[in-house]
């Protein structure tokens, strides 16, 4: 009898033991799919202003492959990517089979970002997102933020500095992969 409640005990705490695993699991899964962009998502038109005064529509459907880094002037992790982004940018633009827009995205105000660009000496074309909504809507609430966009939906993402060669070659490798 006693072996017979020990064992249903046994059995009982690992049923429960595994449901909280996977309640985990499933909590970390929505926290990562709510607050930061992943594979598969699809991404909306939307049309932006640049620094220079240019007008340039991002995602939607069917839409172009960009590879969009998106920053903010006052974070110390957008400043460590920044060499690790323009070699990226470098390397896409030399590349003619690659066939990636390559896009900077600022969440910061527009004197910050033009006088950001002219410090840095960034040669892309750099976005304006003041817009928090579309910014929320694109999960670019963290930063810095490399996504790269293919046919509207995200096919690659990571929130984090882009300064080490692995990651450098991370984001070579997924934009140059997917066509």
């Amino acid at each position: 009898m006693a072996v017979e409640i020990a064992l249903r005990f046994t059995v009982a705490f690992w049923r429960l033991t595994r449901q909280s695993a996977e309640l985990r699991a499933e909590l970390a899964h929505s926290r990562t799919s709510a607050f930061q962009p992943h594979v598969g998502m699809p991404v909306p038109a939307f049309r932006a202003s640049t620094v220079a005064g240019d007008s340039i529509t991002l995602g939607g459907e069917g839409g172009p492959r960009q590879l969009l880094f998106f920053f903010s002037t006052s974070r110390g992790f957008c400043l460590q990517s920044l060499e690790g982004w323009k070699q990226v940018a470098d390397v896409l633009s030399d590349d003619s089979t690659s066939a990636v827009q390559v896009l900077w995205v600022s969440l910061s105000s527009a004197d910050s970002t033009k006088e950001y660009v002219e410090r840095h000496g960034i040669l892309q074309p750099v976005l304006l997102m003041n817009d928090r909504k579309m910014a929320g809507v694109y999960h670019a609430n963290l930063v810095p933020l490399t996504v790269l966009l293919d046919g509207g939906r995200v096919s690659y993402a990571r929130v984090r500095a882009i300064s080490h060669a692995e990651t450098i070659d991370s984001v070579l490798a997924a934009a140059i992969r997917i066509r």
